[in-house]
């Protein structure tokens, strides 16, 4: 009986548990662009840090009127090495970085962020997180950024959404950058898992009802 319980149990926190991964954007690699090697100046890769089948992430320059992405710097933000900042005028400028999960159904969990200012010092800035396709405001902060070569800021926005996400920061994504962008995948349980449940659950009850009947022999 013991046993069964356990079956029907461990069906019941399988199927009501949603399954995490958990992955980090940091751009101190040099591996993050279209040429072999990044050099400050360059553009991001467009398919740096997607997971085949589980996340697709996508870098914007929102204000160019090319089709443009975000582009690589290695020092001075701060004390982070390697950022992704967006080409323009600094008061203009406006950068996106898209996270969207690859299956329907999943959801994308943003954990936390790094916001440093070039060159070393503390400059304004706008960051909002949205679901993709706009709506309304999951996060938002207004405010400075940065102090000299040793402290950058680190938000924890912990929102989620089954559409994706966009983390938005503008009117100073040009010498505002961003690194170590934490966020999950959550997956929702398949089918499966909730017919294992039903089928822990029928086989307690109907052992239930065996011993019940054996008990008024």
């Amino acid at each position: 009986m013991k046993k069964l319980v356990a079956i029907a149990t461990a069906s019941l926190f399988l199927a009501g548990t949603a399954q995490a991964a958990s992955y980090t954007l940091t751009f101190d690699q040099a591996l993050a662009c279209d040429v072999p090697t990044c050099g400050s100046g360059n553009l991001l890769s467009q398919n740096y840090g997607d997971v085949a089948g589980i996340v697709d992430i996508t870098y914007v320059n929102v204000n160019s009127t090319t089709p443009l992405g975000l582009v690589w710097w290695d020092i001075n933000y701060n004390d982070l090495k390697g950022v992704a900042w967006a080409n323009g005028s600094d008061a203009s400028s406006h950068a996106r970085i898209e996270i969207k999960p690859s299956n329907d159904g999943d959801s994308v969990v943003l954990n936390s962020m790094d916001f440093g200012a070039y060159i070393d010092t503390t400059r304004g800035t706008n960051i909002r997180v949205t679901a993709i396709g706009g709506g309304a405001t999951l996060f938002s902060y207004t405010g400075d950024v940065g102090s000299g070569s040793t402290t950058h800021n680190t938000f924890s926005p912990n929102v989620s959404s089954p559409t994706g996400l966009w983390i938005d920061w503008y009117d100073s994504a040009y010498n505002v950058g961003i690194d170590n962008v934490n966020f999950s995948i959550t997956a929702v349980p398949e089918p499966e898992t909730y017919a294992m449940l039903m089928a822990g659950l029928g086989l307690l009850g109907f052992t239930a009802r065996r011993r019940k009947q054996k008990l008024l022999v």
